[in-house]
């Protein structure tokens, strides 16, 4: 993903210079009106926020391709003898979802015991109800980074079209 946000960034800055190369050429036009250069403008601020949109979309589709991966790695049963207990861990978990409190001492019984199929489950029902560091006590070793990764994904944190000062310093600063 970091690799493809790389790769995104530097289409953004792309963009930001072949608009900037063509305002300028609008703007050294001496023959043209003003109303003309504002229409230009217009056209191409339009044609560049086409191209940016365009960009967003790949990333966003990108993003969904990666997070359901991470899912199926964070939560998929490697064994499916483990099903019913995995099954029955959700359901136990579900049950005190809106209980910071119990959900995180049935993380640690489930750890303490060495019960990993209540563990995952447990994990997955506080990262629906928004107790991240509950559940990041379900993972270790690669499924930790794969959670840190998830959890980026989730939260808009490698996601540059949530973070208004990116546009700006790459685009639209100079566009608006």
């Amino acid at each position: 993903m970091l690799n493809n946000l790389k790769k995104f960034e530097n289409l953004v800055g792309e963009i930001k210079f072949s608009f900037e190369a063509e305002k300028s050429k609008i703007q050294r036009q001496t023959q043209w009106t003003e109303s003309a250069k504002a229409e230009a403008m217009e056209t191409l601020t339009k044609k560049t926020q086409a191209g940016l949109d365009d960009l967003k979309r790949q990333l966003r589709q990108e993003k969904d391709v990666r997070r359901k991966q991470l899912e199926q790695k964070l939560f998929a049963l490697d064994d499916p003898a483990h099903a019913l207990g995995y099954r029955d861990a959700i359901s136990r978990s579900e049950a005190i979802s809106t209980d910071s409190v119990k959900l995180q001492d049935l993380m640690t019984q489930s750890l303490e015991t060495g019960d990993f199929t209540l563990a995952k489950g447990v994990a997955f029902v506080a990262i629906k109800s928004g107790y991240f560091e509950i559940a990041a006590q379900g993972f270790s070793g690669a499924a930790a980074g794969h959670f840190e990764e998830y959890l980026d994904l989730q939260s808009g944190a490698v996601d540059p079209l949530n973070r208004r000062s990116f546009e700006e310093s790459l685009l639209w600063n100079s566009v608006i």
